[in-house]
């Protein structure tokens, strides 16, 4: 039998002895009824051709438990071919992505508490500039 052929009251009352008893699932680590905070820190710049890596690590829910981020370019050069499917975020809450034309790339971090009930983005701004020859 799986949940889709339980009665819907039987597998409400399931789920709420689960959660009684203090189970591990997400539903219960989120005990903060604000958002969580997504930092990413200040404005940056580089050089063009270089990697820019951008760290939303310290971004944090009131209640301690773990935050997601995702991330998105809102933003970049015209010549730029960046967009948010070339972003490397293989680190978890990290970002990074060659700077390959010169101007500015406005990315965003949303940060996501663990139940994924609260959300906050945070944008930062990064220039590129070109090196001289």
């Amino acid at each position: 039998m799986n949940a889709r052929s339980l009665p819907p009251l039987l597998l409400a009352c399931i789920l709420a002895c689960h959660i009684q008893k203090g189970s591990e699932s997400s539903v219960d680590s989120c005990t903060c009824a604000d958002p969580p905070v997504a930092d990413i820190g200040d404005a940056s710049s580089a050089a063009v051709g270089s990697t820019v890596t951008l760290d939303g690590t310290t971004s944090f829910s009131c209640d301690g438990s773990p935050v997601t981020c995702t991330w998105a370019v809102m933003s970049a050069p015209n010549d730029s071919w960046l967009t948010t499917s070339g972003l490397d975020v293989s680190v978890p809450c990290k970002c990074s992505f060659v700077a390959n034309a010169a101007g500015t790339y406005i990315l965003d971090v949303t940060a996501t508490d663990s139940c994924g009930r609260y959300t906050h983005s945070e944008p930062v701004v990064v220039t590129a500039y070109s090196t001289a020859p």
